[in-house]
């Protein structure tokens, strides 16, 4: 059903509205659809931080998650890393800004409000305890724990000189939190 209202036509789109209404409430950030599938296949294209898409794609996990946080601290944390790729990649209001153009009017209205906010973590940021994670060893116990630490040191390692060390670092905070935006970053991370 959520297919048929990308082209459909007014008449269509009153009665898929009826049965949209008939189910109640729908989260749309809770469903995962073929676009999202295609996105996943076009950013296999796109290994660098410096390609536009990186952005783009980024900034839209970070939203979902920002949406679908399911609590308060994950919330913050999503928030302030959404201001930290959109001051890293200096996104203004405008029409001729590539990244804001590209956001939905919903979204822009969801991230209007963080390209002025002042979120900070006060949080120190832990050194990793090993140099190399183990798959089930003691740091490496689960998937999840060992992506969390594996990116994590290989963030710590990041030429402080790359144009994108402060995003990363920024990123560690939401890295042990959420294994899709670990998922996300690893190529990027190893390409740098």
């Amino acid at each position: 059903m959520i297919n048929a209202t990308r082209d459909a036509d007014y008449e269509t789109l009153s009665i898929l509205g009826e049965c949209f209404g008939a189910l109640g409430a729908i989260d749309p950030y809770r469903f995962r659809d073929q676009a999202d599938e295609a996105n996943k296949t076009s950013l296999n294209q796109c290994f660098t931080t410096n390609c536009p898409d990186f952005a783009l794609k980024y900034l839209d996990l970070l939203i979902r998650e920002f949406q679908e946080a399911e609590d308060t601290t994950s919330f913050d944390y999503c928030a302030c890393l959404i201001q930290q790729v959109l001051k890293h990649f200096a996104v203004e209001p405008t029409p001729n800004n590539k990244i804001w153009s590209h956001l939905s009017p919903s979204l822009r209205t969801l991230v209007e409000p963080l390209l002025t906010s002042k979120y900070k973590v006060e949080k120190e940021i832990q050194k990793p305890i090993v140099e190399g994670p183990i798959f089930r060893s003691e740091h490496g116990k689960t998937f999840e724990q060992w992506l969390s630490n594996w990116l994590c040191i290989m963030i710590s390692h990041v030429d402080e000189t790359s144009s994108h060390s402060k995003l990363f670092k920024s990123s560690k905070y939401m890295i042990p939190r959420n294994s899709r935006i670990a998922s996300f970053l690893l190529p990027f991370v190893t390409s740098n």
